[in-house]
């Protein structure tokens, strides 16, 4: 965890501080919104992998015991 404050934390307040001088607050909005709309993508993505390969693990498991 300390690792994500000391490398990850201070690169995206200096890039949130260039897109505030650049584009202003909407713009720092806008960037938020991204990266919270891709956070939710890549989440919701894994979620869907993991589901799918659970279903696939039944189907295997179903297959096996009916000897095919």
């Amino acid at each position: 965890m300390p690792f994500v404050f000391v490398f990850v934390v201070p690169p995206v307040l200096c890039l949130l501080g260039e897109v505030y001088k650049s584009f202003g607050f909407l713009g720092v909005l806008i960037s938020l919104a991204m990266i919270v709309f891709f956070l939710w993508l890549i989440a919701f993505l894994e979620m869907k992998s993991n589901e799918a390969a659970e279903q696939y693990k039944k189907n295997c498991e179903m297959r096996d015991d009916r000897g095919t």
